[in-house]
């Protein structure tokens, strides 16, 4: 968690990125996010990726101890943060949930071997809440799975083009109507966050793919 912190805070200060901009941008106080870049507060995977977004590096690099990629990254609006936030959240939930599955661990047993409580697990699973690092650092160690592969790749997915028009419209529709400027934007985002819900663990995931590289764009 420290070897992270520390990272962000040196991309930061290469990237001339102050800490009040860098707070600003994920909606914290600027004494949390100087916590958070101390290593005495964590933030979660989803910030983690908004941060390399605004410094302008592959969120791998994070990671790394290798130099820093100099090519442009967009830069989300503001108004879509909070989505990419509660998508990557989903997102990694299902992921994590699917791992521990195939692993045959219970919640009860991850609980045992991490000592977070087994309601917190299962908000995490269901992407009600952010995972805070230190959290998911423990959850990846006892699945035995790197927290680099849950890091967003947009380029990773992989439909075929039938089912991409078939079986993602439905879930998408609402997605369009707030493009198309529909006045019930929230109404209509909770729905769509509840057709991802409703849609089977496997299938969460690629779709919340879709709808984040529909974000980038």
């Amino acid at each position: 968690m420290n070897k992270i912190s520390s990272r962000v805070k040196q991309i930061r200060k290469l990237k001339q990125r102050s800490l009040h901009d860098c707070a600003k941008l994920l909606g914290i106080s600027k004494e949390k996010y100087h916590q958070f870049e101390e290593g005495e507060a964590s933030i979660s995977l989803p910030e983690i990726e908004l941060l390399t977004s605004f410094f302008e590096i592959p969120p791998e690099i994070i990671f790394q101890d290798s130099s820093l990629d100099t090519g442009q990254h967009s830069i989300l609006e503001d108004n879509t943060k909070p989505t990419f936030i509660n998508l990557r959240n989903k997102m990694i939930g299902a992921q994590l949930s699917i791992e521990r599955q195939n692993c045959g661990i219970s919640l009860e047993d991850l609980e045992n071997k991490t000592n977070i409580s087994v309601d917190l697990l299962m908000m995490y699973e269901d992407g009600n809440t952010s995972i805070p690092t230190n959290d998911l650092f423990l959850i990846c160690q006892h699945l035995e799975i790197p927290l680099k592969s849950l890091l967003f790749q947009p380029q990773s997915v992989d439909m075929d083009a039938d089912q991409t028009v078939e079986e993602t419209e439905p879930q998408l529709q609402n997605q369009k109507q707030v493009e198309n400027g529909d006045n019930n934007q929230d109404d209509v985002y909770q729905q769509l966050l509840q057709g991802i819900k409703n849609i089977p663990e496997k299938d969460q995931a690629d779709i919340a793919k879709i709808i984040l590289q529909k974000l980038k764009l």
